[in-house]
Formats: structure tokens, sequence, C-alpha cells
């Protein structure tokens, strides 16, 4: 990073191809520092802050730096995040199902049979079923291909889940192909008190470039079972579409029922755009694909080191809930009540998880100091995951204790026959 005043140093640091150039404006100037390369331009230091990470945290956190595409399916899984009823593997917003990445969320109880045509043999299982992929949330800068780690270059990237809060940040720099600089961060959580909610964010700042920017905000009903390699010959596709609809500029919501054991489960989603703290009107464009994804498209103009800010807002629901009227319904009327702040969710969410780490936070004490943070870091860890699969929001549902929880497919969501005996 370069913080210079003169024209001169800030076309040096541009030359240098440094990550980060701000400029300095003493003498009402900004234009041409920006025209000689500078990312940023500020009136005085004070407007610049810098701190770096220690690598030492409170024994909150689960932090990944740097991106490794070989490790992603294990992180995904630990930074997962649920409430009891559903669980979602933590995977990146932007993320399809591909040898990277795989979204899943999986619900309390619901479960579908299939039947597998292998070498002249059927063989049925039944699995826990992956939902709709609710975190369908991406941009492109123009018509540009969608934001993809695969096509800029990465200048910094952290991820960390905050188990105290339950949360999970994602935030990182980039350059892509047209040397075009960006900061992007991301936040979603699964919200730990109302059962059916979930929400995420992402804040956009465009460094040293300013146009149009697409965002794509979306339900994606297509999923199916492919998570573990070991069942990658089993037949996977456990849900039909059952109607996908746009209710109104913000809002879509879409309906799927597993083939077999006939769950309707429904998801609604809220969208809203602003840049900076002002909300922005935009036409969206209703995007539809065949099998079940329904989103919108919204096109909104920024200014160099203008703050775009996404907010997604989501309910899920289905037809084993009780006292509900129609899963469907309840889903849209959950999301038409979201015309209030995020923050407002967010911080009820942040509460429930302070409420839960008061039952159930702990000590640990060793004579190695070290030793004891990072013991007591994994345990809470462990806790933290615990908790997302075993709640009183699920104390209705006919469920056990799961050998992985809600976090994926490894064991199929079964549970020991040992248990099924004990609870019959």
């Amino acid at each position: 990073m370069v913080v210079e005043d003169a024209l001169s140093g800030v076309e040096a640091g541009q030359q240098g191809g440094f990550g980060l150039v701000i400029g300095v404006d003493r003498n009402n100037r900004a234009g041409q520092l920006r025209a000689r390369g500078a990312h940023v331009v500020v009136k005085d230091l004070s407007q610049v802050s810098a701190g770096r990470w220690s690598g030492q945290d409170s024994g909150w956190e689960h932090v990944y730096t740097g991106f490794d595409p070989e490790d992603e399916g294990k992180r995904e899984t630990l930074c997962a995040m649920g409430n009891g009823y559903f669980v979602t593997r933590g995977t990146a917003l932007e993320a399809i199902a591909d040898e990277v990445h795989y979204p899943g969320t999986y619900l309390a109880g619901c479960y579908n049979r299939l039947k597998t045509n292998i070498q002249g043999r059927i063989v049925e299982n039944e699995d826990l079923v992956n939902i709709p992929n609710w975190r369908c949330l991406n941009f492109r800068i123009g018509k540009d291909p969608w934001f993809s780690l695969k096509y800029v270059t990465l200048i910094f990237y952290r991820q960390s889940l905050d188990m105290k809060k339950g949360i999970l940040n994602r935030d990182l720099s980039f350059r892509d192909e047209r040397g075009r600089l960006t900061l992007l961060s991301q936040i979603s959580f699964v919200h730990g008190e109302q059962m059916h909610l979930a929400g995420m964010k992402m804040e956009l700042t465009p460094l040293n470039w300013g146009g149009e920017v697409v965002i794509c905000s979306a339900l994606d009903g297509r999923v199916t079972n492919r998570g573990v390699e070991r069942y990658k010959d089993l037949e996977n596709r456990h849900l039909d579409l059952v109607e996908a609809r746009h209710v109104d500029d913000q809002t879509v919501a879409l309906k799927v029922r597993t083939r077999n054991s006939g769950i309707d489960i429904a998801l609604g989603a809220y969208t809203h755009v602003f840049v900076g703290s002002k909300r922005v009107k935009v036409e969206p464009l209703p995007v539809n694909k065949p099998y079940g994804y329904i989103g919108k498209y919204f096109r909104v103009k920024v200014g160099r080191s203008d703050r775009l800010v996404v907010e997604k807002q989501v309910s899920v629901y289905t037809s084993k809930d009780s006292g509900i009227y129609e899963c469907l319904w309840e889903a849209q009327a959950a999301v038409s009540t979201f015309k209030t702040k995020f923050t407002t969710l967010l911080n009820s969410h942040v509460t429930a998880w302070s409420l839960l780490w008061r039952e159930f936070d702990f000590n640990i004490s060793l004579d190695n100091a070290r030793l004891e943070q990072s013991t007591g870091k994994i345990t809470r860890l462990y806790m933290f995951h615990l908790l997302q699969s075993s709640s009183f929001h699920s104390l209705d549902i006919d469920v056990g204790m799961l050998a992985r929880g809600w976090h994926g497919e490894g064991y199929r969501g079964h549970v020991s026959l040992a248990e099924r005996k004990q609870r019959a």
C-alpha cells in the first residue's frame, strides 16, 4: 500500500503495481490524483486507519487466510451455519457445485428414498435431502463474466467463522483481468432464534474504476445430492419443482417436493440494494431457468470508491411444520416482513447466540497457555456444531443426533440402530 500527497508519488505507486494507492488531497487536486492512479482519495490522513491481524484471537474465531481449492470442501463443512431446524454449508455466496465447491442446506427430518439400478440389481437408499440453495448472490461488472475466484488475482483473502455471534465472514480484495481493483466483504447467518429465517450481506467497493454492476440474487432448486464421492453412482435427484414465482420487484418464492416422501419445501427471498447508506430504486430483470431456478438481476451504477451494499433475507418452511397454513404461503409471508432493517434481524440473531453461550460456554485450564487456547477453541467449535444440530427448534421434529450433524451427506443423515431402538 502507498499513501502519497504528491502527484509523482501517486504515479510511482501506480506504476509500481502496489495493491492500494491512497492519494491525500491537500490542495484540491482530487481529480489529478485519480488521473495519476490513486485508487482512493482522502482529504486528511485521519480518514485512513490501518491494522494488522496478529494471528491471535479470543478463542471465538475459526479463521482461514488465503484460498486453497483443495481444502475448500473441509472449510465449507467446518464453517456451516444452522439453528437445529436447518443447517447450511459455509460456501461462498457465488459458489456453484463443481470440483471445488459444494453448496448444501439440510433440514432436520427431511429424507427421501430413491432406487438405483446397479449392474442389474435394484439398490434403495434413504438420504438426507439437499434442499434448494438460498445463498445464490453474485455480481458481474458490466458484461464481463460473473465473479469467480478463477478469473481474478487475489490480493487479500480471509474467511472467519465467528462462533460467539454465529456469523460467517469473508473479506477479500482482488484485481481482475482488466486491472480493476475491488474490495469485497460478505457476511451470512442462519438465525439462532427465528428458526425459519436466514440472511446475508455483500459489500462491494471499486477502488480504481466505476461503471455498471449487475447483481444476481436467486433461489436454486436444481440441486442434487452429490457431495460424497462414494455415493456418486446412486440416483441423486430428490426434488421436483412445484412452483416458482416472482412476488414483487424484490421478492421471489420457490416450492419443491421430495420425489417419494412427498415433503413440500418452500423458500422466499427478499433482496434490496444500497449505494452507501442510500437505498437504490432499480428496475429488476426477472430470471427463470428450467427445473427450479428463479431470481432477479439488479443493474446499479457505481463510482470509484462507492460502497455497493446488497442485503438478502430468506425464509424456509416445509409441509411438515406445525401450525402453518401452507408452506409456500408462509415462506412468502415471512419475507414480506423484511421491509425492516437488515441490522434488526442480525442483531436479534447475535442476541440469541449470546444467550445460548451463557448456558453452554466453558473454561479449560492447562499448564501450557498456548495449548489451553487451542484446545478451548477446538472444543468450542465442536460445541458450536452440536448447538446447530440439536436445539429447541427441533423438539417437535422426529430426529436424533446425527453422526455428523446436519452439515453434509457423509452418513446420509442417519442415526445408529442402537439409538433408534432406544427411542422406540
